[in-house]
């Protein structure tokens, strides 16, 4: 990672219905299912900026990093001759998730099942980090369901919180 071992403040918008010209520029917008199947690999696509984010020498991304289920996917670097700050990610969806993870529990059904199918479900976050060599670290995150393979995909999962 760039800037290693210095703590960076981590910029966040202030309200996502009313996004400043800064953060459209430099907020990591993160293109990703809603739900994928457990065992499946996927593709995640992170633009830098809801709008185009410059690319010149003064003023360019440095680097994108995607972090799922509150891990490290990758990074991809950039310089100013980079025609745009994209970057493309696949990520696997371990099986294991659903196994580690306790999203919610019912006493009925137990961790990590719907109250509606009554399938293996988990919520988890996708995370990007995108660092602006003039305005510095920038955050997003969004929500991802992992279903199990019994729920497949398309079956709405009833939760008593959301992502």
């Amino acid at each position: 990672m760039v800037h290693e071992g210095y703590k960076l403040k981590v910029n966040r918008p202030k309200d996502m219905s009313n996004l400043t010209e800064d953060e459209k520029e430099h907020l990591p917008l993160i293109k990703a299912p809603d739900e994928v199947v457990e065992g499946d690999e996927f593709e995640i696509t992170v633009n830098m900026g809801h709008e185009p984010h410059p690319m010149q020498d003064d003023h360019y991304i440095e680097w994108i990093q995607l972090y799922f289920n509150g891990e490290l996917v990758d990074e991809k670097t950039f310089t100013p001759s980079d025609e745009k700050a994209e970057a493309k990610f696949k990520v696997y969806a371990n099986e294991d998730i659903i196994a580690e993870y306790q999203f919610e529990n019912c006493y009925i059904h137990g961790y990590n099942v719907c109250g509606e199918c009554e399938g293996k479900v988990v919520a988890t976050s996708l995370t990007a980090l995108g660092y602006c060599n003039t305005h510095g670290l920038w955050e997003e995150t969004r929500g991802i369901e992992i279903l199990s393979e019994d729920v497949g995909t398309g079956r709405a999962c009833v939760w008593t919180h959301r992502y």
